[in-house]
C-alpha cells in the first residue's frame, strides 16, 4: 500500500530537523515573536534578523549587530581613551624636599595621542569623563641622610588637587633596598583637564629611579561618563 505524499514530506521534515538542527533554525517558521530566537523577529511567518542596514530601521534607530537600536544610545557609548609610557633608561634624579613631575618618556601606546613628554609630562583628557590614573615607579638604592620618606602623587591641573598613591619610609637598609611606590586612583575630568604623576621625597639628598626603564610606567584609561 502507498503511502500518500504528504506523509514523505512530513517524514524527511523531520528527519532533517534532527539532522541539521542548526541549519534549520534559519529557516524557523513562526506565527510570533516568541516563536523566534532572540534577536530574531517574527517577519511574514518566517524568523529572520530585525535589520541588515539602517534603512531596515524605524526613524530614530539604527542598525547595529542585526538589532534596531536607538541612536542616542550608539552615541552615547564611550570611545576607548588610554594611554600607557615607560620610563627612560636613563634614571630621573629627585631633588630633596622638591616635588616632581615624573617623566615616562617611552610610549607603549596612546590611543588619542594625549600625552606629552618630557620634565613637564601630563596627559591631556580628550573627553569629558572619570579616568583610572596608574602609576608605578621603583627607586635605586642609595644613602639616606635622615629619616624621612617618600610620596608618590596623582595631580590635576598641575596645580590643582592630589591624590596619594603611595607612600614609603626610609628602608632599614638604604644602601641595598629598592623601593617600590605603586598605585590608582580615579579622576574626575573635564575635556582639555591633565593628570601627572609627582614624587616628593625627604632623604636629606638625591633620589633616583632604577636604571630599569620596564619597572617604572603611567597608564591612564577612560573608565566611564560623568
Amino acid at each position: 500500500m502507498k503511502r500518500p505524499l504528504f506523509l514523505w514530506v512530513m517524514w524527511c521534515f523531520i528527519l532533517f530537523n534532527l539532522l541539521f538542527p542548526a541549519g534549520c533554525s534559519q529557516l524557523a517558521l513562526c506565527s510570533s515573536e516568541s516563536d523566534c530566537e532572540r534577536p530574531l523577529q517574527c517577519k511574514e511567518g518566517k524568523c529572520v534578523s530585525q535589520c541588515i542596514q539602517d534603512k531596515d530601521c524605524d526613524q530614530g534607530k539604527q542598525c547595529q549587530n542585526a538589532v534596531c537600536v536607538s541612536t542616542n544610545s550608539v552615541k552615547s557609548q564611550l570611545p576607548f581613551v588610554s594611554a600607557r609610557y615607560q620610563g627612560n633608561t636613563k634614571p630621573q634624579i629627585f631633588k630633596n624636599d622638591v616635588s616632581q613631575v615624573i617623566d615616562f618618556p617611552k610610549k607603549v601606546f596612546d590611543t588619542h595621542s594625549a600625552v606629552t613628554a618630557g620634565k613637564d609630562w601630563l596627559f591631556k583628557a580628550p573627553i569629558k569623563g572619570v579616568y583610572r590614573a596608574s602609576c608605578k615607579i621603583f627607586i635605586a638604592p642609595q644613602p639616606w641622610k635622615v629619616d624621612g620618606d617618600v610620596g608618590l602623587f596623582v595631580r590635576v591641573n598641575a596645580k590643582g588637587r592630589y591624590a596619594l598613591l603611595d607612600h614609603q619610609a626610609k628602608p632599614r637598609n638604604n644602601t641595598k633596598t629598592y623601593l617600590l611606590l605603586r598605585g590608582s586612583a580615579l579622576v574626575s575630568l573635564n575635556k582639555g583637564d591633565t593628570i601627572d604623576f609627582v614624587l616628593f621625597q625627604h632623604s636629606g639628598g638625591d633620589l633616583k629611579l632604577d636604571t630599569y626603564h620596564e619597572n617604572h610606567y603611567a597608564e591612564i584609561t577612560l573608565i566611564g561618563a560623568l
